[in-house]
């Protein structure tokens, strides 16, 4: 049997190294930083943040995680620590959401945006406050410009029950636990390790999309991702911090992650993370500005109880379907007889990171068939576990 190469040592080729174990393939991972994990990378040093707020939200991924005894420790959301800021106003629950709930059981159609759609269907302001709901699960200034269907299914998710938990020592804990699996199961893991040029045989490609596209020569692997202005803080710990809160009128989302994992900042301090989707032609500064004034609301003398901030954008933390696309539009997971493709952004159905799940599964098990029969024994016409998912 052929060995696989997966390139990229994020979440997608973690598993993608597993599942091709797990199926007897002989498996080798690069990673091109020094350590493992990629978005999933906890900082090390007094404030571990991770690359943006991260929440697990249940589903196939914990599914995925937890038959093989891989899920980390977690803590769901404390009752009632979750609030909003609607038309200038906090609450946990606007009333305004009663008539976005009632509309969770529709279907909405691919081809209308869902600004439009919701108008329709729920009246202008509910639809806006959905809309400004949904910039928490996309990471985007303008969720209401993207397709209907990608926006309600991911409201549909959101609102749940036990729809998020936290992971305890932040998401490298839970790359520790896919790198010791995958070791054991003789995955020979690579870090520093750049990969310029395809390799012979089955190989797997995990990196972000312009990378991909790079190494492979294609600039159409290519997809909308969101732009996010993230600002983490540490602040000294007051009782009246709000725990998690999401400013629909600025479309902030802050969340005390210290409040669920007290090892993530030194002691008698708080970690603050907070997000903003960047607006057109605004910038970097123009949402850390938003994000500040939203602290000046919420946090009392926030400024002065600093010890320690960090700004940053990221980039790609979902893909955007469009009005008119799904997930099946995307750039595909197989790109050649020998190729695939995965991660977060490609053709793959899922929330956040089970776009990567997805893909690398489905990915891991054409490649093993092909290192077991050569290119040509895999059918075309083969989905595998994209269609199923």
């Amino acid at each position: 049997m052929q060995e696989v190469t997966i390139v990229g040592g994020g979440l997608a080729g973690l598993i993608a190294a597993i599942s091709v174990a797990e199926q007897g393939g002989r498996v080798s991972l690069h990673e091109r930083r020094p350590v493992l994990g990629g978005r999933a990378t906890t900082k090390e040093g007094p404030y571990r943040t991770n690359f943006g707020p991260h929440a697990l939200y249940t589903g196939p991924m914990t599914a995925w995680l937890e038959a093989r005894d891989l899920l980390p420790a977690r803590v769901a959301p404390a009752e009632g620590s979750f609030a909003m800021v609607w038309r200038g106003e906090r609450q946990p629950f606007p009333p305004i959401f009663a008539a976005v709930m009632e509309s969770l059981s529709l279907e909405a159609p691919v081809e209308r945006d869902y600004r439009g759609w919701a108008r329709d269907e729920i009246g202008e302001e509910a639809a806006e406050a959905a809309a400004s709901y949904l910039s928490l699960p996309t990471f985007h200034a303008d969720p209401g410009a993207l397709s209907a269907a990608f926006a309600q299914w991911r409201l549909q998710r959101a609102f749940k029950a036990d729809a998020v938990t936290y992971i305890l020592g932040g998401w490298s804990a839970l790359v520790e636990k896919l790198e010791a699996r995958a070791r054991e199961l003789g995955v020979a893991i690579a870090t520093g390790s750049r990969v310029t040029a395809l390799p012979n045989g089955p190989t797997i490609v995990a990196t972000d999309l312009p990378a991909a596209a790079g190494l492979l020569n294609k600039a159409s692997i290519t997809w909308p991702r969101a732009r996010t202005a993230l600002f983490d803080l540490a602040v000294s710990a007051e009782a009246d911090d709000p725990v998690s809160l999401l400013d629909l009128d600025e479309r902030v989302y802050l969340v005390r992650a210290s409040r669920y994992d007290e090892t993530l900042a030194p002691a008698g301090q708080q970690l603050v993370q907070g997000c903003a989707g960047i607006r057109e032609g605004e910038g970097l500064q123009g949402a850390i500005a938003r994000i500040e004034g939203v602290l000046d609301r919420a946090y009392q003398g926030w400024r002065k109880r600093c010890h320690w901030s960090h700004t940053a954008v990221y980039v790609g933390a979902t893909p955007l379907d469009p009005p008119g696309t799904t997930w099946r539009d995307r750039p595909a997971v197989r790109q050649g007889e020998a190729l695939w493709l995965i991660g977060d952004s490609v053709a793959a159905p899922g929330l956040l990171s089970e776009v990567s799940l997805a893909s690398a599964v489905t990915a891991a098990e054409q490649a093993v068939e092909v290192a077991r029969k050569g290119p040509r024994a895999f059918s075309e016409g083969a989905s595998g576990a994209l269609e199923e998912a």
